[in-house]
């Protein structure tokens, strides 16, 4: 039986170690007791005891069920099913859709920056055929990417190299690297295969696989994705609101990985088994067209200026998430309290 588990998350209790401590206290016997649960924040403390009985918080039955223990209070399992109930999941939502971007295997010899691109382009023109605009993870924020000056040199399967020597010359640079890969094409200077390259010329909503908060963004051009994020081949306003709601946050943070401490800026894996769980609102025509049309003025606004303060129209969508999700002003104020 399980009867108390105390966590001490990332603090140093042992100095020379990089660990992630609990304890655990179980009874060789059963019984209907309620688990408790402390979350110790600081190893300033005279009596380990009675901040373990300061801080314990009671853990009931559902937080056990499922993949995944969830260590919250009732309160916030209350909430986390509110939303859960009759929603779709994200999954379900966008039928699965949802790809890895691109592993080259070796980015130091794809991924170039714009003074090469215009290199390669001056020796020689053709070049441009194969060169596509690129963003990492970190390029994604909250309704937009950065412009990181990046591309990448798509050498798919079965390119015929010969047409584009300026590149070629380039790639024969990293060749050793490049047959040493193992998850290469049928030739060195190819990248893997790859069954949806398509998407990535597509309209889409992506997002990073590591971020601190939710950060999705819209691409309607043409846009290659690394492999440290996610794209979704789809044009849906109303789900990028969603997505980027205080309340999905609340939600995702607490059944995500955390690498870290989440209240002393750790990040959450944004991972596909977990994401596709995050729960989507039904929604009214009308609210939906609400959210549809204040996420077209930020995308506007961000692309006129990306550093544009969009804050209050966020604050509108988020009061109508909530709304959605049928949240009380008690449960919201927990949810902008995380």
């Amino acid at each position: 039986n399980l009867e108390r588990i105390v966590d001490f998350g990332e603090l140093p209790v042992f100095e020379e170690a990089a660990t992630f401590p609990a304890i655990y206290f179980i009874a060789k016997q059963i019984n209907n007791q309620t688990v408790k649960f402390s979350q110790i924040s600081t190893l300033k403390f005279e009596h380990l005891e009675k901040l373990i009985e300061q801080t314990s918080i009671p853990l009931f039955e559902n937080a056990f069920s499922g993949d995944n223990w969830s260590l919250k209070g009732n309160e916030t399992h209350s909430i986390l099913d509110k939303m859960r109930h009759e929603n779709i999941l994200l999954g379900d939502y966008v039928n699965g859709r949802i790809n890895y971007g691109i592993k080259t295997g070796f980015n130091e010899a794809f991924v170039i920056d714009e003074d090469e691109k215009e290199k390669l382009i001056a020796l020689d023109a053709k070049s441009k055929e194969i060169i596509y605009p690129y963003a990492i993870g970190d390029d994604i924020r909250k309704y937009q990417v950065r412009d990181k000056k990046r591309y990448i040199i798509l050498t798919k399967v079965g390119v015929e190299i010969s047409k584009y020597p300026a590149i070629f010359e380039h790639l024969k640079k990293f060749q050793q690297q490049l047959e040493s890969r193992w998850d290469k094409g049928n030739h060195w200077w190819e990248l893997r295969a790859c069954a949806y390259y398509d998407v990535f010329e597509k309209p889409k909503i992506i997002f990073p696989d590591i971020a601190k908060d939710s950060r999705w963004a819209f691409e309607e051009e043409s846009l290659y994705i690394g492999n440290t994020a996610y794209v979704i081949p789809i044009k849906d306003f109303f789900l990028l609101g969603i997505m980027n709601s205080k309340s999905v946050f609340f939600f995702y943070s607490q059944i995500a990985a955390v690498l870290g401490d989440i209240s002393k800026g750790g990040r959450l894996r944004w991972i596909y088994q977990d994401v596709i769980k995050i729960p989507v609102p039904k929604s009214s025509e009308k609210n939906k067209k609400r959210i549809e049309s204040l996420v077209i003025q930020i995308l506007t606004l961000k692309k006129l200026d990306p550093k544009a303060n969009t804050s209050k129209t966020e604050k509108e969508i988020d009061q109508i998430v909530y709304e959605l999700y049928g949240l009380t002003e008690e449960e919201i104020k927990i949810v902008e309290g995380a």
